[in-house]
């Protein structure tokens, strides 16, 4: 019974938080399916335009006909390193913050029945990690707030509950505030609430800060087989076990600006630890009309993502006096799943003999059609909320390749729309992904190659009610530094 009322209460506290990390809403979706493999060097210096070529692990992920390319066996394997930067914007103010962290992208190996010999009839095996997300990013900012603070949510939450079942309906939130002094009771009315400052009557302003570190990442284990026939035809499909975890640990600490007044600062801190799995089936084909010519497509069939959050909440308050006043939540605890409505990838690449080739993809995807569910839980709020705010997105990747002789040479570039129907005025309509890299073949089958990565994101958020709190908005600035070793045989 009262892990039921956990999952009620965790439902009613994200919504209150507001924050797109802590809440079951459409920035999760976005988090979590606005992903694309990161892969081998070879395939991110490109900006991971690769669905018509073929020839590289990354690309059982993206097109499961591109295994059907090979003529031989290869094994390659990806370690690397981000760099990210995070500018935050609120009330006129803006402050950065950064992480650097190393990255495990890829592994793989691929098993080829085509040889020079024979080209005509043959199949491929394969099978590979390749990671398609990393929420590795800290961020923080402090500004003055003129018009309202946090307190203000704590009160509106606590009314109409008496005080004795606030522990009961609201232990992560109002319970917490009321404990430790910054809510009060309304002598004059029933189960209405005051802020211990009384900012009802006169508000003078508050300085906050809001300060989050979030960590994790998401891959797939993919298993993959295709075909080649008439040296014109390559079909292939894939399946993918999608595995990976979300940390965030947010501190908003928010502090008054009038000496006169008891109350010196307070800090909320909120913890989530989520662990996320599911398996998903991608089907692919790639035609060579012309020898210097390849035309592809790959559908990745819509799949439910399992993700399991476990959090807890905070609260400290400090007072001029020396009081200080600390309480923690209970440990909740919420299971639930989320529809990936599936992908398209429309793929064409031209290929100039031994000189080079060009690739570009044109991905698409509808986020207005995912959706939660759960068996605890009432997501239809949320999911109208989703179909509201997310649109379909198209993502155009532009790589090429030039060759010279053991040597190759690499340039790309991924524009990427953002989903959010409602943007923010520092928010973006679109981010970029330019990168480059180079390579080495040897005689023996060995290779090598190098990529470099600038990869924009960004999200916007509420640190407490959207009723109520300034929004801020973060924008991602990711360095991505990857090597990429293998062989072939």
């Amino acid at each position: 019974m009262f892990k039921n009322s956990c999952v009620i209460l965790f439902g009613a506290i994200l919504l209150f938080l507001g924050h797109d990390s802590l809440a079951q809403n459409e920035s999760d979706v976005v988090r979590y399916l606005n992903t694309s493999p990161i892969g081998s060097a070879r395939t991110a210096s490109m900006a991971g335009s690769f669905g018509a070529l073929g020839g590289d692990v990354t690309t059982l992920s993206l097109n499961p006909a591109g295994s059907a390319i090979y003529l031989k066996d290869e094994f390659s394997i990806t370690p690397g390193f981000t760099f990210n930067n995070t500018k935050s914007y609120a009330e006129g103010v803006t402050e950065s913050d950064s992480k650097n962290k190393f990255v495990f992208s890829n592994i793989g190996y691929v098993n080829s029945s085509g040889n020079r010999e024979n080209r005509k009839a043959y199949a491929s095996f394969g099978f590979a990690y390749n990671k398609t997300a990393d929420f590795n990013r800290n961020s923080s900012i402090n500004y003055m707030n003129n018009t309202s603070s946090m307190l203000y949510s704590f009160v509106n939450r606590a009314n109409g509950i008496p005080v004795e079942d606030l522990s009961t309906y609201d232990p992560f939130s109002s319970y917490l505030a009321y404990e430790a002094y910054l809510i009060d009771e309304d002598l004059d009315s029933d189960n209405q609430y005051l802020t211990q400052p009384r900012y009802e009557n006169n508000f003078p302003g508050v300085q906050q800060s809001n300060s989050i570190e979030e960590s994790g990442s998401l891959g797939e284990i993919t298993v993959n087989g295709s075909v080649a026939l008439l040296e014109k035809f390559y079909f292939g499909a894939s399946l993918s076990i999608t595995m990976g975890n979300y940390t965030v640990n947010s501190n908003f600490v928010e502090t008054t600006t009038v000496d006169t007044l008891l109350l010196n600062n307070y800090t909320f801190n909120y913890k989530q630890d989520s662990e996320l799995s599911g398996a998903n089936i991608i089907f692919g084909m790639i035609v060579k009309p012309e020898k210097w010519l390849r035309l592809g497509v790959s559908y990745q069939v819509p799949y439910k993502l399992t993700i399991s959050d476990d959090f807890s909440t905070y609260l400290r308050s400090t007072w001029k006096d020396g009081d200080i006043f600390s309480y923690s939540s209970p440990d909740g605890f919420i299971q639930y799943e989320l529809r990936n409505p599936g992908k398209l990838i429309l793929s064409a690449a031209v290929i100039s003999g031994f000189k080079g080739l060009i690739n570009i993809d044109v991905e698409w995807m509808n986020y207005g059609n995912a959706s939660f569910s759960s068996d605890d839980f009432d997501f239809s709020q949320e999911n109208e909320q989703i179909s509201q705010s997310l649109k379909s997105a198209l993502n155009i990747r532009i790589g090429g390749e030039l060759w010279q002789g053991r040597y190759n040479f690499r340039l790309g570039y991924a524009y990427r729309q953002n989903p959010n129907v409602y943007i923010s005025e520092e928010g973006k309509k679109f981010y970029n992904t330019i990168s480059g890299g180079a390579g080495l073949l040897t005689d023996s089958g060995f290779f090598l190659n190098l990529s470099l990565s600038y990869i924009e994101n960004g999200t916007s958020y509420y640190p407490y009610g959207k009723e109520y709190a300034p929004l801020i908005n973060d924008l991602y600035a990711n360095y991505e530094l990857l090597l990429g070793l293998g062989i072939r045989f």
